[in-house]
């Protein structure tokens, strides 16, 4: 199988299920596919307050949903879903950037387009600072090149320095891949204490070294089609930094093909297995072990 051909095709993650119907409504340009999945998340940390827009502090819940059938039942339970149409706070999903990069490629894939996940971090939310943040990358057949597209993006959007963002054709300087970042950084070409979860979180694991070795692990993931939420912890990522360690990703962070990633991923140091431990981002509470589907 080609490398294009390998991400036409749906991950358990992806697959909408008895949602597909909904996914044909779409008008599948890579821009009418991404103004569909917008309405459809509500970040649980960066729209705002529950209580002021109507969500229930318990359905904090959603943001574990890491399947897509699962997540479009739960956008459906709050309202039908009419792709594109606006939707009130309470009325969408309670998630995260991840979110809606996997609602994008699993549209994607349904009509055909090669599409996969990218976790890594982007310098378009604080001035000075790389945040922890995932993305589609869609195939343009017609440009026969890869297109960066962020679908949680509204509306213009401008950085602080002046710089305009297109959240459907994402320049490759203001998002890095995680492994594009740990590269940059252990050339020295750029801070690792640039790269956090947010500027405001000290937490040393969601900063730094600890977490562009997190990013790197995800992103291969990913890229082997298992779009893991974003706080699962496995294999190599549930160790310490350490020195052995950081060669082996150096060398991760340099494939570029999709047999040398896959290579990579079918080391016990970084494929997913059936049972992954996964974090609350919100409460100070144990991991709990999670059963993944087949």
């Amino acid at each position: 199988m080609n490398e294009l051909d390998f991400y036409r095709e749906h991950s358990a993650m992806t697959d909408p299920g008895r949602f597909a119907a909904v996914w044909d409504t779409v008008n599948p340009t890579i821009e009418d596919m991404a103004a569909a999945v917008l309405p459809l998340v509500f970040h649980y940390r960066g729209d705002g307050p529950f209580a002021e827009n109507g969500i229930a502090e318990a359905r904090i819940e959603e943001v574990n949903l890491r399947y897509a059938e699962d997540m479009l039942a739960c956008i459906a339970s709050h309202k039908p879903i009419e792709p594109g149409a606006v939707r009130l706070p309470h009325e969408r999903m309670v998630g995260c950037c991840r979110d809606w990069a996997l609602l994008l490629v699993s549209l994607a894939r349904h009509h055909g387009y090669a599409a996969r996940s990218r976790v890594g971090f982007a310098s378009y939310f604080a001035a000075g600072w790389w945040i922890d943040h995932t993305v589609a990358e869609v195939w343009d057949e017609d440009q026969r090149r890869w297109r960066l597209v962020d679908a949680e993006l509204r509306g213009p959007w401008v950085m602080a320095s002046g710089q305009p963002v297109n959240p459907t054709d994402l320049s490759r300087d203001i998002f890095l891949p995680g492994p594009d970042a740990w590269r940059l950084v252990r050339a020295g070409e750029l801070r690792a204490e640039a790269f956090v979860v947010a500027p405001e979180i000290p937490e040393p694991s969601l900063r730094g070294i600890p977490y562009l070795w997190h990013n790197v692990v995800q992103d291969l993931a990913a890229l082997n089609r298992h779009e893991m939420v974003l706080w699962d912890v496995w294999g190599i990522d549930a160790e310490e930094v350490n020195a052995a360690g950081a060669t082996l990703l150096d060398r991760v962070a340099a494939a570029e093909s999709l047999e040398e990633r896959r290579r990579f991923y079918s080391m016990d140091a970084f494929r997913v297995p059936a049972t992954v431990l996964s974090f609350r981002p919100y409460a100070p509470v144990p991991p709990v072990e999670v059963t993944l589907r087949a």
